[in-house]
């Protein structure tokens, strides 16, 4: 429960918190008007639609707090706050859960060749086209420099390697612009895979995930599995 509610508050954190400002001064105008006859309500609705302004504001940074600013995707302290609730689905149906661990190939070699611009360019795009080839139910997670962590829920190891190669596939068959005079490179990555019943510890499985991303960097553009 306390996972669900994690999660639909980040979600909606500037609502939530912009809704509770306003409630509570419709709850004070309404205690002044019944305790004394000098409300006003013109002054009440003003300073009750800034303090709403600035609580919504609020709510954006505690939305940016569980986001990668460079790609957009979520990051690591959102798959904690948020992964509960869909690992409890999994569990009380008895699906697997699967984690695809994700590196961008000779990354370093972008950097030095083309510029750190040129490489926050591909991480863009490389988190874009993730993104766009997940389902709805799964996450994609910026990880942490050129790493990426996919939550697939519901699918079990097998189908989760043919997943993996797809977005692998996917990856490289595209081109993607490091620079303004439309210059393009080919990029690869290497997915590691971990599955489990669900139920299975997060950090375990995070573990598995990396060992096998390990394995799959000592050929580049695989898959391998744990």
């Amino acid at each position: 429960m306390t996972a669900i509610v994690n999660q639909f508050f980040i979600l909606h954190a500037p609502v939530i918190i912009a809704a509770a400002v306003i409630t509570l001064h419709i709850l004070g105008y309404l205690a002044e008007k019944y305790l004394s006859a000098g409300s006003s309500p013109a002054v009440w609705a003003g300073v009750a639609i800034i303090d709403a302004a600035f609580a919504y504001k609020c709510g954006q940074l505690v939305q940016t707090a569980f986001r990668d600013s460079l790609t957009q995707l979520n990051n690591r302290h959102y798959l904690a706050a948020a992964i509960g609730e869909r690992l409890a689905k999994l569990k009380k149906s008895g699906a697997d859960v699967s984690l695809l661990m994700i590196d961008i190939d000779n990354f370093k070699q972008i950097n030095d060749s083309h510029g750190h611009g040129a490489g926050d360019a591909v991480l863009r795009q490389v988190a874009a086209l993730l993104k766009a080839n997940i389902r709805k139910d799964d996450f994609a997670i910026r990880w942490g420099g050129e790493e990426f962590l996919i939550v697939l829920a519901g699918l079990d190891r097998d189908n989760a390697c043919r997943f993996a190669d797809r977005l692998r596939a996917a990856v490289e068959s595209s081109r993607f612009g490091v620079g303004a005079d439309g210059l393009a490179a080919a990029v690869t990555i290497s997915v590691g895979v971990a599955s489990a019943p669900a139920g299975a510890d997060l950090a375990t499985l995070t573990d598995l995930a990396d060992e096998a991303l390990y394995k799959a960097k000592q050929t580049k553009n695989i898959v391998a599995a744990k």
